[in-house]
């Protein structure tokens, strides 16, 4: 959700009226509370024994990862118009 944040919907503000951040931010926001929120008594998790492999650890350093890899992605994102046409 970053990279589209970023890339697509940053240049037209906040308002998700006006196409803008407001909307990713809240899948992103989503997300991340439910990476570090972990599992749960009722999860997929819990059930198939992987609930012992989640550890606040593992969350905080799956976004560490993520955040320099969504912001290369963003840099290295070409414009449509910059391409060369076939």
């Amino acid at each position: 959700m970053m990279v589209a944040m970023l890339a697509v919907h940053w240049p037209h503000g906040f308002f998700a009226s006006s196409n803008g951040i407001e909307l990713p931010l809240m899948y992103l926001t989503a997300a991340l509370f439910a990476a570090f929120a972990g599992t749960g008594a009722y999860s997929l998790d819990r059930v198939l024994g992987l609930d012992t492999l989640w550890e606040r650890g593992t969350a905080g350093m799956a976004v560490a990862v993520a955040i320099p890899v969504a912001l290369l992605n963003v840099a290295l994102r070409r414009s449509p118009h910059t391409r060369a046409h076939a």
